[in-house]
This record gives structure tokens, sequence and C-alpha cells, in this order.
């Protein structure tokens, strides 16, 4: 077994205990937690891979290495998205998914026409 497989191990142990303190929080509570449980469910499912080796043991040298690593993950996700959300757009729109407006339309919130009576939707 390599140290990344051992990671991997200790990594699904810190999840199971990490959602174990999960439980009989309010929906509020979890609502509020829910960047670092999906932080959580990413790193279980991604960091041994992502490591080399030599990370691996260094990893492992803490009994926590999710709880370590997760707080560092979510400050990197706290950053501003605005260029993220701007390449996103521009994939939307590459791929036709918004409604053309009339040069003349008002920007805003785009309202498809509606039928005229009579007429199937």
């Amino acid at each position: 077994m390599n140290q990344n497989d051992l990671l991997q191990i200790r990594l699904d142990q810190n999840y199971r205990d990490y959602v174990a303190s999960l439980q009989g929080k309010t929906t509020d509570e979890l609502v509020a937690l829910a960047p670092e449980i999906v932080a959580a469910q990413q790193l279980r499912d991604e960091l041994a891979c992502a490591c080399s080796e030599e990370d691996a043991a260094d990893l492992l040298q803490f009994d926590d290495p999710l709880g370590l690593v997760r707080g560092f993950w979510l400050d990197e996700q706290d950053k501003t998205h605005g260029e993220k959300i701007g390449n996103m757009i521009w994939h939307l729109q590459q791929r036709g998914k918004f409604i053309t407006r009339k040069p003349d339309e008002p920007s805003g919130r785009h309202t498809p026409p509606r039928p005229r009576r009579g007429q199937e939707r």
C-alpha cells in the first residue's frame, strides 16, 4: 500500500468523523455549513489522487489532514469569483443558452412573448 492509499484511508475516516459531528445540527446550521461540507466532500474525493507520494506522506503526519486542508480550501474558495462568473456567462452565451434581446428591448429580465389566444404553447 502506497502513501496515497494510506492518505485516502485517513481522509475517508476523517470524513466519516466530520459527518458524525454534524449530527444533531439544525437545518439553519447545516445550511450555514454548506460550503465547508462541500469542501470536505471534494477534498475527500480528490486530495489523495492530486498528491505526490511525498505530499501524501507529509499530510499523513497529521491526525486530521482533511480538517487541516479544508480551512485552506475554503479560504481559496472565498476569493472573488468575478472572473470565473464572467467566463461562465461567456460560455453560456457561446452555447446559445440565452434568449437574444431585441436592440430596442430594455435590459433586465427578459420575458418571452406570450402566445396569442388560440395558439398552442
